[in-house]
Formats: structure tokens, C-alpha cells, sequence
């Protein structure tokens, strides 16, 4: 408890006790940090994988973002419409806001090549009717980045606790 070799005595033993989970709590909130982080690169892998990537600014993939909590650490991706890439959009909801989706139109559709910037107008609204009409499919990049997270906190936070016992 108070080191290799070291006599304890019951009067010290809560206070090292206090000191030992004191370390042991910070070490953990660290090990929460890191893990949010290496949850925030599997989130951006899985948005380009699903094919979610748009250069719009910030953008779903660049909007996620890990914050230190006094408790641990967040994983969170805090754009407007990240609710709706999680978990799609039913259909007959009302019809998404035009705007964004014309710019989405000009920068992927015009930019390409794909549509003439004279017809970006109604193809938005198609893409806005469509949206309305069949909704959209849930993605689960969230659920499944924090499905992954949730085997590599336990897994980390053994290893540097066996670590620090062993020193």
C-alpha cells in the first residue's frame, strides 16, 4: 500500500487509502480523456466510411469534439442535424430546410460537374422532397463509436492500474 517494503500502520491506512484512490480516480478521468479521443478518430473514420463526408464548414466529420468532464470525458458532435445522421428521419416529417441542402447541391453537384448551377435549384428540391416523402436511414456512427469505446476504456484502464500497482 505505502510502497514496496514500507510498514503500514493502521492509524495511516485511511490516508493512504484517500491518497491511493485520489491517484487511482485521476488516472482513470486521464485514461476516459484518451479513450473519448480515440473515439473521436473512429468517428471520423466511420463518417467517411459510411460516406457522410461533406466539405461544408464545420460539417458532420468535423464537428465531433471530446471535452474533459471533472467525472471523465465527452464525445459529442454537437452540428444541428448530427440527431438526424444518427438516427435518420421518418418518413412525412416535415421537409428539411431548403437552404442547406442548396448549398450542399452547389459545393457536391455543381461543383462536380453533375448538375448546371441553373437546375441546382430544383435538384435541391427534389433532394428536399425525397427527404420528406422516404426519410433517411439511420447511421449509428455515435452508437457504434461508443459501443467500441466502451470495450477499450475497461481494457486501458486495467493495464495502466496493473502498471501503476507495479512500480
Amino acid at each position: 500500500m505505502g510502497g514496496r517494503g514500507e510498514v503500514t500502520t493502521a492509524r495511516r491506512l485511511p490516508g493512504l487509502l484517500r491518497k491511493r484512490l485520489t491517484e487511482d480516480t485521476e488516472l482513470l478521468r486521464r485514461v476516459a480523456y484518451e479513450t473519448c479521443l480515440r473515439g473521436e478518430a473512429h468517428a471520423v473514420r466511420l463518417t467517411n466510411e459510411r460516406g457522410l463526408v461533406d466539405n461544408g464548414t464545420p460539417g458532420f466529420k468535423g464537428s465531433w469534439k471530446t471535452d474533459p468532464l471533472h467525472n471523465g470525458a465527452e464525445l459529442r458532435n454537437d452540428i444541428p442535424y448530427a440527431g438526424v445522421i444518427e438516427h435518420g428521419r421518418r418518413p412525412g416529417r416535415p421537409g428539411p430546410p431548403i437552404e442547406p441542402i442548396r448549398q450542399w447541391v452547389m459545393r457536391k453537384l455543381v461543383a462536380n460537374g453533375e448538375v448546371e448551377a441553373k437546375d441546382a435549384e430544383s435538384v435541391a428540391r427534389a433532394v428536399r422532397w425525397s427527404i420528406h416523402h422516404k426519410g433517411t436511414k439511420p447511421r449509428f456512427v455515435l452508437r457504434d463509436t461508443v459501443a467500441q469505446m466502451r470495450v477499450w476504456f475497461p481494457a486501458e484502464a486495467v493495464r495502466v492500474l496493473r502498471r501503476k500497482a507495479t512500480r
